[in-house]
C-alpha cells in the first residue's frame, strides 16, 4: 500500500501519513494482507476512538484522535 493509496483512503499528507505508511509496512511484515489492511484503515479513519487498542494501528488511531482535538496537529500542516 503506497502513500498515494493512503491519501486516496483519506489520510492527509503530513506526520500522520508517515505514521500510517510505517504501520502498514509493519502490518505486512506481521502477515496482514492488503485486503485486510484497507478496511481496517477505513474503519479507523471513520472512528479512531474505536481502534485505540488495535495491535497494529492503535498508535495511528491515537494520533488521529489527537488531531481532532483543539490544538491537535495530526494530519496535515
Amino acid at each position: 500500500m503506497t502513500r498515494r493509496d493512503l491519501i486516496d483512503l483519506g489520510f492527509s499528507p503530513g506526520e500522520v501519513l508517515g505514521l500510517a505508511s510505517f504501520l502498514v509496512r509493519n502490518a505486512r511484515e506481521r502477515g496482514l494482507e492488503p485486503e485486510e489492511i484497507r478496511p481496517r484503515l477505513q474503519a479507523l479513519l471513520e472512528n479512531p476512538e474505536d481502534h485505540l487498542e488495535d495491535p497494529c494501528f492503535g498508535s495511528l488511531a491515537k494520533a488521529l484522535q489527537a488531531g481532532k482535538k483543539p490544538g491537535g496537529r495530526a494530519g496535515g500542516p
